[in-house]
């Protein structure tokens, strides 16, 4: 095997026109954006980090509540409009 035959370590996806494609994740994730203040057993809390559907949340003092819940567990109070400064 030659150095080109190997397979590639990383393979960008190109769309048209040669534009790369954006390696994260949109603003919204199933309904839910940063800093959304939501519902979880009973207790009011902040959405605080989020990956394709698993979300961390915390308190407003920064405590925090579940590293990794699912969206399903989830029941939305309040849509942020701005940064949530602690």
């Amino acid at each position: 095997l030659s150095l080109h035959d190997a397979l590639p370590i990383y393979k960008a996806t190109i769309l048209k026109g040669g534009i790369r494609k954006s390696n994260q994740t949109g603003k919204y994730v199933f309904g839910y954006c940063l800093f959304d203040k939501v519902q979880f057993n009973g207790q009011d809390c902040f959405i605080w980090g989020r990956t394709t559907g698993i979300f961390t949340i915390k308190t407003i003092n920064g405590k925090m509540i579940k590293d990794g819940i699912s969206f399903k567990k989830l029941k939305p109070v309040e849509k942020s409009t701005s940064y949530l400064i602690a």
